[in-house]
């Protein structure tokens, strides 16, 4: 991932806000189109999705981003991440760019974001004449309460 020091991100859209992704833990991005739902599990396990045989379980991200739920019909774009063991699908609105940022461009975050936000933001850059956070999606993961396997 170092190139030259650059860190690689990749620009996705959630809701109508821009995140940034490193991409040394993004796998691919993929297109589905049939989301099996899990029984019985939290509403931000979307349900799984089947990638060239593989399962892969879809993971709503934005509720540990306080973000509203999609009113919108649902997408049917995701990219799907490897962190520690898991495979993991996110799903998103769009991949709109790779960005290749210099730790000096990534600004720290605004004092304004609660104490839980901060945690899943690595820093801000702007992009498209707004802020962008750079996700921190190990810590999502970890902290966000959003484990797969939790007993309901």
């Amino acid at each position: 991932t170092d190139r030259m020091g650059l860190r690689p991100l990749a620009v996705v859209g959630l809701g109508d806000e821009y995140f940034g992704l490193d991409l040394d833990v993004v796998r691919e991005f993929t297109e589905f189109n049939q989301v099996t739902p899990i029984p019985c599990c939290p509403d931000h396990v979307v349900g799984n999705i089947n990638l060239r045989g593989e399962i892969v379980t879809l993971i709503d991200i934005r509720r540990a981003l306080h973000m509203q739920a999609d009113t919108q019909p649902k997408t049917s774009k995701a990219i799907v991440v490897h962190i520690d063991d898991l495979v993991l699908g996110i799903p998103i609105k769009q991949v709109y760019d790779v960005l290749y940022l210099q730790k000096s461009d990534i600004k720290p975050n605004p004092i304004a974001t609660s104490d839980g936000d901060r945690d899943y933001l690595q820093g801000t850059v702007p992009y498209q004449q707004k802020m962008m956070g750079i996700l921190n999606l190990n810590t999502i993961f970890a902290e966000g309460n959003l484990s797969v396997d939790e007993e309901v």
